[in-house]
């Protein structure tokens, strides 16, 4: 595509004055100096044309990168790579990064790139804002020398960054008393070898031989292999309130933070993160940070969040759970209706008892505490994190909720807008009586909360 930039009809004028000029009598005299200027600017145009014609022609483009997934705070690196297939001198090619994704740092310009040769670069970007980020289109463009002409091709790409939600690495975070590590047996086969053993089978291709049950094997005098159930371990549930209506807006501001972070992160030596001033980017970030702690210490995780349509991925152990996790929740936005006591009571019924269910919600209604009631109600372990929406520029707050909870010995964190989330969440409040669910089901409380 070839552009027409001002200083060309500067120069056009030129050579049209210069031809009218030769044809007054006036000036025939000095015909001959206006008849080499407008050689020369009509040769300049020319030149300049051809010039640009060629000037994208026969040159490859490479934009590749190590891997497509990583975390909010980590740096992203890109290679790209020009190369000047011609025999012809490239003056100037400029490299454009159109992509999405937030202050990218891949625009350069590249000179002199001469015949044959190739020229490359490393970008890096510090990634501030989760989500899926296509890794393109890229444009090149370049002209002649003198600016009169411009060309520029585009280059898409297919490739797909994914970026992961912020998180901050917990060791401790707190865990209601009476918390049960085991509970009824579930009755379900698994291929993973746990502790309980429920039947043996005959010896097929592919089992490992540690499963060999050597007394049945000897009884029927052939290879006979141990069956296991799945673990009943008490599981680790995040609910995730994603209601519009609770969630403060878009922080427009966050993008000039952006662009500031991306000029200096790499002269410092631990550059802070400041998330955006919106409570589903904070409520995101502290779902992640406690998926990531609960795997970690070897518990099975699950996670329920209700959007446009509703999203529950069931509880299950190891670091292919955690990948699913965290790209469910890279993709959360606050768009639900259902509130957050309507989405704990469809799914408590299929949870173990004496599990551990986290509530993060900005909530400052009623609705916290019927879903608060309904878990004790049914012997699971209410945690409930609360942000504090008048901190982050909304109108509730939600102290009286933190208040009220705190009094019914029910684990709360209240996070507000810039806390430091590790810290915040590694604050032991555990409540000071054990919860016994059967004797106090906290209507008093929650009765005198209503008034």
């Amino acid at each position: 595509m070839l552009k027409i930039r001002a200083s060309f009809w500067v120069v056009l004028s030129l050579f049209v004055a210069c031809v009218v000029i030769t044809r007054i009598p006036l000036f025939q005299e000095d015909a001959v100096i206006f008849t080499r200027l407008a050689f020369l600017w009509g040769g300049l145009l020319a030149v300049s044309y051809l010039w640009t014609y060629f000037a994208l022609r026969n040159i490859r483009f490479e934009r590749r990168t190590r891997t497509l997934r990583h975390h909010v705070g980590e740096p992203f690196e890109e290679f790209y790579r020009v190369t000047n297939q011609s025999w012809l001198l490239r003056p100037h090619i400029e490299v454009l990064d159109h992509s999405r994704l937030p202050a990218s740092q891949g625009t350069r310009v590249l000179t002199a790139i001469g015949a044959h040769q190739a020229r490359s670069y490393q970008a890096f970007t510090l990634l501030t804002r989760r989500g899926l980020f296509n890794l393109g289109p890229t444009e090149l463009r370049s002209g002649d020398m003198f600016g009169l002409f411009q060309t520029a091709r585009t280059f898409v790409s297919e490739a797909n960054l994914l970026v992961t939600p912020y998180m901050v690495d917990l060791s401790a975070f707190v865990s209601p008393p009476g918390l049960l590590f085991g509970g009824r047996s579930q009755r379900r086969r698994t291929l993973d070898t746990t502790p309980y053993a429920a039947s043996v089978r005959e010896y097929s291709q592919g089992d490992p031989l540690n499963r060999v049950h050597w007394p049945s094997t000897a009884r029927r005098n052939k290879l006979m292999v141990k069956e296991f159930e799945l673990d009943p371990q008490a599981e680790a549930w995040i609910f995730l309130d994603a209601q519009e209506e609770l969630h403060t807006k878009e922080d427009e501001a966050f993008r000039k933070i952006e662009l500031e972070l991306a000029d200096s992160w790499l002269y410092k030596k631990h550059p802070t993160i400041t998330l955006p001033r919106e409570t589903i980017e904070y409520a995101v970030s502290i779902a992640a940070s406690l998926v990531k702690f609960y795997i970690q210490n070897g518990q099975a995780v699950g996670l329920g969040v209700s959007m446009q349509q509703m999203t529950v991925l069931p509880a299950e152990k190891g670091e292919r759970q955690l990948n699913k996790l965290l790209e469910t929740l890279a993709f959360i936005e606050p768009s639900g209706k259902l509130p957050l006591n309507a989405l704990t009571s469809m799914q408590g019924e299929h949870i173990p008892m004496g599990s551990t269910l986290v509530l993060i919600t900005p909530s400052p209604g009623k609705e916290v505490y019927i879903t608060v009631e309904d878990l004790l109600r049914r012997k699971l372990q209410p945690v409930v994190v609360l942000l504090d929406a008048s901190s982050f520029g909304g109108y509730a707050s939600t102290q009286e909720i933190f208040n009220t909870l705190t009094a019914m010995n029910i684990p709360v964190y209240q996070i507000k807008y810039g806390d430091n989330l590790k810290t915040a969440l590694q604050v032991e409040t555990l409540p000071s009586q054990p919860l016994n669910w059967w004797k106090e089901p906290y209507e008093a409380a929650i009765n005198s909360s209503d008034r």
